[in-house]
C-alpha cells in the first residue's frame, strides 16, 4: 500500500466518492484542504508534507494538477495529474527558485508498465486550462521521457467519477 496526496484544483473540494477510489490503493491518504488565493505560501505548506511522510504518488487535478507536478520534483515520486494548470498560473515559472529543485532525478524510480513520472490526463474539450497550452508547455520545458499523455476526447475540465475511477484503476495496478 502507498502514501497517496490527493490534491484538489482552485476552487474544488474533495469528493468522497473519488477519496473512497484512491483508498483502495493507499495505505495513507493525504487530502490536505487548500485555500490557493488566500494563502501565498500553499506550495510552502504542501512541501512541508513531504519533511514528515514519505509519498509514493501524488494525485491532482488542474491547479491541484500544477502542484503535484511542482511536488513531484520535489519529492521525487510519481504523480497522475489530471488537466494540469501548468501553463495556466506564470508566476510559479517565475519562482523556479522555491518550485524547482536543482537536484530533480527520476532514474532513481521503479517503474513497472510506464517509465514516466508524470502521467496527465487531458481533457481534449477542456476549456478551463486549454489542451494544447498544456502540450506547448510541456513540450517546451520537460524531458518527454519525464512524461506519458493520454487524451480523452470527451472529456472537460471537470472529472466525472467513471472517468475518474477508470483512470485510477488503471493507473495504479500498472504501475505499482
Amino acid at each position: 500500500m502507498l502514501n497517496i496526496i490527493y490534491i484538489h484544483g482552485l476552487m474544488g473540494v474533495y469528493s468522497p466518492e473519488k477519496m473512497d477510489i484512491l483508498k483502495k490503493y493507499a495505505h495513507n491518504l493525504l487530502t490536505p484542504q487548500l485555500d490557493y488565493l488566500g494563502n501565498p505560501n500553499v506550495f510552502l505548506d504542501l512541501l512541508e508534507l513531504g519533511k514528515t511522510t514519505k509519498i509514493d504518488c501524488i494525485v491532482g487535478s488542474s491547479a491541484g494538477g500544477l502542484m503535484g507536478y511542482w511536488l513531484a520534483k520535489h519529492w521525487q515520486c510519481k504523480a497522475l495529474l489530471f488537466n494540469p494548470a501548468l501553463a495556466k498560473l506564470p508566476q510559479y515559472e517565475q519562482r523556479k527558485d522555491i518550485y524547482a529543485p536543482e537536484n530533480a532525478n527520476f532514474e532513481h524510480i521503479k517503474f513497472n508498465k510506464h517509465k514516466n513520472p508524470y502521467h496527465i490526463i487531458i481533457g481534449e474539450l477542456d476549456d478551463v486550462v486549454l489542451p494544447k497550452l498544456t502540450m506547448d508547455y510541456l513540450e517546451k520545458n520537460e524531458n518527454p521521457n519525464n512524461y506519458q499523455i493520454q487524451k480523452i476526447p470527451t472529456l472537460a475540465h471537470r472529472i466525472p467519477l467513471d472517468v475518474f475511477e477508470n483512470v485510477i484503476t488503471n493507473y495504479f495496478e500498472e504501475i505499482f
